[in-house]
């Protein structure tokens, strides 16, 4: 192992800071749950799983078994959001069939912002690249939280979720 990771002490450092964090990662993992994570949103719905110890004693014997609690375990959810109620509502009523994925996607998209611009050109709520087309069909004014989300399920119902997976989908609304 020495003749691996050579004399320079900069290489050593680096291998022994890995080996380091990997042990303390695993040793909160086995003692407390789940590592943290610190760029969870804070709007994050989450539940949390966890089962009391048993412990079996024998007074005839004097043994006593211990079985240690199962850690907690967090199971997090799709973003609650901070949409306001009338988005996450027509969000609700246009894609009632993927609500779950439409609302996670507009807040991924422009956290439920109907005025949002990206550096591509992408406007509105579902963030929706060119379709000038399918924006008209559904009132013309891509600002409109409505028409945003009314033209997004116009191109879900053609493309499906290609549209907000991959920049060159290949899928043209009609």
């Amino acid at each position: 192992m020495r003749k691996h990771l050579g004399k320079d002490p900069a290489v050593r450092i680096c291998w022994a800071t890995i080996a380091l964090l990997t042990a303390l990662i695993i040793i909160s993992t086995i003692i407390g749950g789940q590592p943290s994570q610190a760029n969870e949103h804070p709007t994050t719905s989450s539940s949390t799983i966890s089962s009391s110890s048993t412990t079996t004693s024998t007074n005839s014997s004097s043994t006593t078994t211990t079985k240690p609690a199962t850690p907690s375990t967090t199971v997090s959810t799709i973003p609650t959001t901070g949409c306001p109620p009338e988005i996450s509502e027509l969000i609700q009523e246009h894609f009632a069939d993927d609500y779950e994925w439409a609302l996670a996607t507009a807040w991924r998209e422009s956290n439920c912002r109907p005025e949002v611009v990206s550096a591509e050109g992408a406007r509105g709520i579902m963030q929706l690249l060119g379709h000038e087309d399918l924006i008209a069909n559904a009132g013309g004014n891509w600002r409109d939280p409505g028409t945003n989300i009314r033209a997004a399920r116009a191109l879900y119902e053609q493309c499906g979720r290609l549209p907000w997976a991959a920049p060159n989908y290949g899928c043209e609304a009609k």
